[in-house]
């Protein structure tokens, strides 16, 4: 596949290698060493993700129904690749035919290539977009990387602080809340965030994550979005789904 990088990064953001993510892969699960917590559930993380982010934003049914050329999805911590791989195969199973897929993720630590083979090896998952995530994942370099995934999916990796982002460029219809835990990586969870989130929200964009954090809940809320709380995952009380209330206009995306 062709490297469509862009020679500049998002919002002039400087361009680097970035450090490379500090995770220990063989530690009953994907551990992160910088945050101390892990990836995805150790034991269940393909159900843990299908429910706090598939189901969280009706993808299934949406895909069905969808009537724009492109649907929309932006991830905030893309990780493993785990949700992207998950959306994929929910695109493929659901899509409406002649339709497009734009999978956009923000990523402040980026794992390499190499780290994304081993988790994928060590969880043996069966996911069909697989070898096509390793053969196009970029190079860790600050900034924008696109590929087309698969013909009828583009995915858009942006190697960047979060609170650093002034715009994506798109209109989002659904959000993936992802980061590591608020209480561990509270930087991330902040008002930038949430007012990034409204500029690129119109009446039918869509949220989940799998914290119900006060803060996170009161953010969004002052963002614009109506919040729910919803049962989580697992041994998880309670997580937050969502909607924005008010349309998309003249946002300056």
């Amino acid at each position: 596949m062709a490297d469509n990088s862009r020679d500049l990064p998002p919002n002039n953001l400087p361009l680097n290698d970035l450090p490379l993510a500090a995770v220990n892969i063989d530690a009953g699960g994907i551990y992160s060493e910088t945050f101390a917590d892990y990836y995805f559930h150790p034991e269940a993380g393909i159900q843990e993700s299908e429910y706090n982010f598939i189901q969280g934003n009706d993808l299934a049914h949406r895909f069905g129904r969808q009537s724009q050329d492109t649907f929309t999805v932006v991830e905030i911590g893309f990780g493993s690749g785990l949700n992207c791989l998950l959306t994929e195969n929910c695109w493929q199973q659901h899509r409406v035919a002649g339709k497009q897929l734009h999978y956009l993720c923000v990523e402040k630590y980026p794992l390499s290539r190499t780290q994304l083979a081993a988790i994928y090896r060590q969880n043996h998952w069966q996911l069909p977009a697989i070898d096509a995530m390793l053969s196009c994942y970029p190079p860790r370099k600050a900034g924008q990387h696109t590929q087309q995934l698969t013909p009828n999916m583009q995915i858009s990796w942006w190697f960047a602080d979060v609170c650093a982002v002034h715009s994506l460029g798109v209109s989002v219809d659904a959000w993936f809340l992802d980061g590591f835990a608020p209480q561990r990586n509270p930087a991330m969870w902040s008002p930038q965030l949430f007012e990034l989130m409204a500029r690129h929200s119109h009446a039918n964009s869509t949220f989940a994550t799998f914290t119900a954090a006060g803060f996170v809940r009161r953010g969004l809320q002052a963002a614009g979005f109506v919040v729910n709380k919803h049962p989580g995952f697992g041994q998880k009380r309670e997580r937050l789904v969502g909607h924005y209330a008010e349309a998309c206009c003249a946002k300056g995306i």
